[in-house]
């Protein structure tokens, strides 16, 4: 499918060129909940922006899971379609746009993933499904669901800014399990997070 060109799952990289802002209005990150998303969820994604960005956060009001993107046969949602629709969506002023979900999401030819990116687009998407505890019946514990979400908003923020995967202690070190994503770093590297600033004009 064309459009799997355009994404950054968690566990595939790719890079498309496009300038990170247009424009002198004041920088700002869009946070869109499709869904119901839970309230802790949504709290870990903006807390872990303002504090490494240091840059305001707007949350939008929920949006409904596109229809087509769920496979009942999968008995999960359409990643991509999910993306593509917060790209309609989206704040063409923003920053970047984070799509957030509580639905286990999957793009062909994976069994899941966590989230999804696109450089392209300026838009990622996070699902809090399976980092939740409870998705796999056991108890869950807020600290290290806090932890996920902030790692995994991170990570693909990291890839709208066009960052691959990288071997340093970074938290855009590759991750396909909900083990190797708990052992991973909880910020960019230098050298990551000086690609990001040289595409916000800082020094």
């Amino acid at each position: 499918m064309r459009w799997l060109f355009l994404l950054l799952a968690f566990a595939v990289g790719c890079s498309i060129n496009r300038p990170a802002h247009q424009g002198g209005s004041a920088l700002f990150f869009e946070v869109i909940p499709f869904g119901d998303v839970g309230e802790d969820a949504l709290a870990a994604v903006q807390a872990i922006l303002t504090a490494r960005f240091g840059l305001p956060v707007r949350l939008r009001k929920p949006l409904p899971l596109p229809k087509d993107a769920y496979n009942a046969s999968r008995n999960q949602f359409r990643a991509e379609t999910i993306l593509k629709t917060a790209y309609k969506e989206r704040t063409q002023s923003a920053l970047r746009t984070i799509a957030v979900c509580d639905v286990d999401i999957y793009v062909e030819g994976l069994n899941f993933v966590f989230g999804v990116a696109s450089e392209a687009l300026s838009c990622c998407l996070v699902s809090a499904a399976r980092l939740r505890d409870s998705f796999y019946g056991l108890r869950n514990d807020p600290k290290t669901f806090l932890a996920r979400m902030k790692r995994l908003t991170l990570h693909e923020v990291g890839h709208t800014f066009g960052l691959p995967h990288c071997k340093s202690r970074c938290v855009m070190v590759f991750a396909n399990s909900l083990a190797e994503l708990d052992a991973t770093y909880d910020d960019y590297c230098p050298k990551c997070w000086a690609k990001i600033k040289a595409q916000l004009g800082q020094k």
